[in-house]
């Protein structure tokens, strides 16, 4: 458990931030390999490791290139080619055919045949390139092709190429092909399934995925009857998706993982910064591929994209709490994405589209860039061309957004669902034109775990929402927040979803809560994340027992940022159990209804923070016994404040507390009421209050309790005040339990009675052993 008090890390903020000076940028689609790093240009990277092997590669354009061993793969336009580790198990020689050795041919007649000049006019259907040019001006292709002649009017040919396929269960195939007559097919033997083509010129098909039926099955291309087949360039390789073709001269053909790592990189990777990166992916479905990772090289971890094998781009780091995850990144296509790093918290932008890790820190020391595939390929794959790359300071929500919007070929339109008041059901939801109606829709079987669900704003929907795990649900158009809830127990229940995101909603209306989040015995339902939200009229006119504007409870690292909170019933925020992080950041609670409702509450909690919360029991008569905010942790931070009590501002119920630049008014409504507090049945440990102002409470610091005599207990240890103004309190300082520590940095201002020091029993065992009182 971290401690606030010696450790506070800055949290993820909900607005937009600036953006400072670029660090660094790489732009390969000149033909380099370069950077500029503070406007110096850097043409090589002697600290990079380039582990890439040689051999053909195909760029997106369609056109093949050859590269050398250890050569970075770079083809001006394209980018930088970074693939996994691989292997060719093709033993022909596939790029200057000269022999038929080894070849099992049934069923047709298998012979090499010069076909260079079909092989010269090849150009991509898509972008009209040319095909083979590049290799055939190096002559490296010899112009010479293999040709499968199927005389028989009724049964198919085979030609079985060299190579076993190995132990290795998952496989892809392809190779260039063309018909002179009829059509051909491409598949494992032993299969009946395959790829067809029927194609006059010179085209690559490929299959992905196959599962061989025996360890001795190889690739076979077939000639239907009566069929006149041409192929060359053939690919099977261990891995469920193809990457690109290889030479091999007879045998099999590996290749060790492309990746580019460039080391010493600590000064443009200072901590907040964003990953900004243009690539275009190949189709690879079910494939985990890692894009851009900045590490640790001494062992502190890594931050990343990658593209999972669950079909999204997400964001992955050593030790997260969340994934943040936008669906659909299948291929092939453009990527356009970025991930923003703070000192805590996360934002991936794709597509236009951005997901949140508020909790997690990312490695407290990044100094090297590693850039594609590392490892055993078995365990990722993909092939993708790095165009762009920058490495720069933190960029806000919108830009981030407005910079990853590419053209929808590899998002689709997968990313967004819409509901409209006006809409149709029946639509399909994936544009404002064609939105849904109810809200109903949004938890449809059809959304993917990662969309973002948006509501119109000015629309009203009866009833609540129940969302889906991973999704994000906001507004879109112009005008007053969605409302939702009227009539309903919860305007959001959680549905036993985790990693859900509320923002920009207004719930009103709900006979019970606003929001209710509750894991259960099993602690479910983490990793909520409430922004932007209003929460109002809840449960009017109920008794308080139960009810709440938030529950949280009995579930794991909870965020709230901007939330405004008005006319509830019970406690504004009421959270329980909550493992990890609770977060609350610029709240606005006004006075909740109820003898026993604070604004905020929580209780046994593991880390509690609360920055920049305006929080007040005294915007509206109410008979409400209790105060601001009341919290029970075995870690808290309070900070940044402006807080209004009735019977207390601040109390406090647990270890590690630090209570930091803020002002507490307001607490008379008893004679023990105060502005902050110690206050609890058991001991507490460790309490710093410092850069505080305490005006017009009955008590201004209370090492006290509202009950039991003096001496009793619980016992308070090492509570230290820092520049702390009392001001126009009853009593400044009151100690009536067993207490160490240093209150030296008490001031007091216009109170009846400065100190009431009831108890000078200092407690064992602390870092104090004795009480430090202010000068009298």
């Amino acid at each position: 458990m971290r401690n606030v008090v010696e450790n506070s890390i800055p949290i993820l903020k909900v607005g937009d931030a600036p953006r400072s000076g670029n660090r660094a940028s790489f732009d390969w689609t000149g033909g380099n390999l370069r950077a500029v790093v503070r406007n110096v240009a850097i043409e090589d990277f002697p600290q990079a490791d380039w582990t890439g092997g040689g051999g053909v590669a195909l760029s997106p354009s369609g056109r093949l290139a050859l590269f050398p061993a250890g050569a970075p793969r770079i083809v001006p336009g394209a980018g930088l080619l970074l693939e996994p580790a691989a292997t060719n198990r093709i033993a022909a020689d596939n790029v200057r055919p000269a022999n038929l050795q080894d070849f099992e041919v049934t069923g047709g007649a298998l012979e090499i045949i010069d076909d260079h000049e079909a092989l010269h006019h090849a150009r991509d259907a898509r972008s009209n390139a040319p095909i083979f040019h590049d290799l055939l001006t190096a002559r490296v292709m010899n112009g010479k092709v293999y040709r499968l002649r199927n005389t028989h009017p009724d049964e198919e040919a085979m030609a079985v190429i060299p190579g076993s396929i190995g132990a290795v269960r998952e496989h892809a195939i392809a190779a260039y092909v063309r018909c002179l007559s009829g059509s051909g097919a491409l598949r494992l033997t032993g299969s009946a399934s395959g790829v067809a083509f029927d194609n006059e010129a010179w085209r690559r098909v490929q299959r992905s995925n196959l599962t061989p039926a025996s360890r001795e099955s190889r690739l076979a291309v077939v000639a239907r009857p009566g069929a006149d087949v041409l192929f060359i360039l053939m690919d099977l390789q261990n891995l469920p998706t193809i990457t690109s073709p290889i030479c091999t001269r007879g045998a099999p053909t590996r290749r060790s993982a492309d990746r580019l790592v460039i080391d010493d990189l600590g000064d443009q990777l200072r901590l907040p910064l964003t990953l900004e990166l243009d690539a275009q992916m190949d189709a690879a479905d079910g494939q985990f591929t890692p894009l851009v990772r900045v590490a640790s090289s001494r062992g502190g971890g890594e931050a990343a994209i990658c593209r999972t094998q669950d079909n999204a781009l997400s964001a992955t780091m050593t030790h997260a709490v969340l994934r943040p995850r936008v669906p659909n990144c299948v291929g092939p296509g453009s990527i356009k994405a970025a991930l923003a790093l703070r000192p805590q918290g996360r934002i991936l932008a794709f597509g236009g589209a951005l997901a949140y890790d508020p909790f997690s820190a990312p490695p407290e020391t990044l100094d090297r860039l590693i850039l594609g595939h590392s490892g055993n390929g078995r365990k990722s794959g993909g092939t993708f061309w790095l165009r762009r790359l920058l490495i720069g300071g933190f960029l806000g929500q919108a830009a981030l957004a407005a910079n990853t919007v590419p053209a929808f070929d590899c998002a689709a339109s997968e990313v967004h669902r819409y509901i409209d008041p006006a809409g149709d059901d029946a639509a399909d939801g994936k544009t404002p034109e064609t939105a849904w109606a109810s809200l109903a829709m949004a938890h449809h079987e059809s959304i993917p775990a990662g969309a973002v669900v948006m509501l119109k704003r000015g629309g009203v929907w009866p009833g609540g929402l129940l969302p889906k795990s991973n999704c994000t649900y906001g507004a879109y158009g112009e005008g007053a927040k969605p409302r939702l809830g009227e009539g309903v127990e919860y305007a959001v229940d959680d549905n036993n979803a985790s990693a859900v995101r509320l923002q920009d909603l207004m719930l009103s209306g709900a006979t019970i809560r606003g929001i209710n989040v509750d894991g259960g015995p099993t602690n479910g339902c983490g990793g909520w994340q409430i922004v932007r939200v209003d929460v109002q009229n809840i449960a009017a006119g109920q008794p308080e027992t139960n009810r709440a504007g938030i529950a949280i409870r009995r579930t794991s690292n909870a965020y709230l940022g901007m939330v405004r909170i008005r006319d509830v019933v019970g406690d504004c925020v009421f959270a329980e159990a909550v493992k990890g992080q609770l977060i609350d950041e610029a709240a606005d609670y006004g006075t909740p209804q109820g003898v026993a409702a604070d604004c905020f509450q929580a209780t046994a909690c593991e880390e509690v923070i609360i920055r920049h919360p305006v929080m007040s029991m005294q915007l509206q008569p109410t008979n409400s016994g209790k105060g601001a905010i009341t919290v029970q942790s075995t870690s808290l931070l309070i900070e940044d404040f402006d807080l209004t009590g009735l019977n207390f501002v601040i109390s406090l119920l647990g270890d590690n507390v630090t209570v930091r630049r803020g002002v507490c008014r307001g607490a008379r409504m008893n004679t023990y009421s105060w502005g902050i507090g110690a206050s609890s049945t058991s001991d507490q440990r460790t309490h710093l209050y410092e850069d505080v102002r305490i005006e017009n409470c009955t008590r201004g610091v209370a090492s006290s309790s509202s009950a039991g005599s003096i001496d009793t207990g619980p016992n308070h240890f090492d509570i230290v005040t820092r520049n702390v103004v009392v001001q126009g309190c009853d009593v400044g300082l009151r100690i009536d339990r067993p207490t160490s520590g240093d209150f030296s940095g008490l001031t007091f201002e216009d109170c009846k009675t400065n100190m009431q020091i009831l108890s000078k029993v200092a407690p064992a065992g602390g870092k104090y052993t004795a009480l430090i009182t202010p000068p009298s």
